[in-house]
């Protein structure tokens, strides 16, 4: 375990493969929580099974942060969202989170795009009591320092719900920006949204904040 010095009341475990139960089942529910309602509106299906085959893939790793403190109360996920609207979710009838601690988590998996060598964000996730404490922040540092240090690619990308404005927005104020490979805005009215885009940033913009 370790800290980031900015966020010294979280200790923060990487795990270079996808972590066993109790935690992985937490991470999951954690995920489906946050994410289930905008997985209804813009596919109109949540996708368990590949949900849970993407997160088992050998080689996806895991940055998780975990509240250091006794109080385990602190940290629960709450069984019904204030996002849902309304909606009856599976999630709203599953069990709190197993681990009482866990505040947020990222997963991430080294490849190729198009021939360039990129770190892949799958998920970046944050309990909903810890929200708003730069959480996320902290753990996008940590994955693309991770990024230039460890792993030698030339980006990091992601892809981001179109209709998730918050999180558009928190990602392009940490200097993510249209990948080439995304589809591009929309101009005109006639022309419908796409339904998420890729971003990307270069980890050179890393490099610079480190030297």
């Amino acid at each position: 375990m370790e800290s980031l010095p900015f966020l010294p009341t979280y200790t923060l475990t990487h795990h270079p493969t996808p972590p066993q139960d109790p935690l992985f089942t937490s991470l999951y529910t954690l995920l489906k929580h946050n994410m289930y309602t905008l997985y209804i509106t813009s596919i109109l299906s949540w996708p368990t099974k590949r949900k849970l085959h993407q997160m088992r893939l050998p080689r996806m790793q895991y940055l998780v942060l975990r509240y250091s403190s006794d109080d385990s109360s602190h940290n629960t996920v709450e069984t019904q969202s204030s996002d849902t609207r309304g909606l009856s979710t599976q999630a709203d009838n599953e069990s709190t989170n197993s681990d009482p601690l866990l505040a947020a988590f990222a997963s991430f998996l080294p490849g190729t795009v198009h021939g360039v060598r990129v770190l892949y964000l799958y998920e970046l996730q944050v309990s909903p009591s810890h929200q708003n404490r730069h959480l996320g922040e902290g753990l996008m540092w940590e994955v693309e320092r991770r990024a230039v240090t460890g792993h030698r690619v030339e980006k990091v990308i992601l892809t981001v719900f179109s209709a998730n404005v918050s999180a558009r927005r928190f990602y392009q104020r940490l200097g993510y920006e249209l990948d080439a490979c995304s589809s591009k805005m929309p101009v005109g009215e006639e022309l419908p949204e796409p339904s998420f885009y890729i971003l990307s940033k270069p980890v050179v913009t890393v490099e610079r904040v480190e030297n």
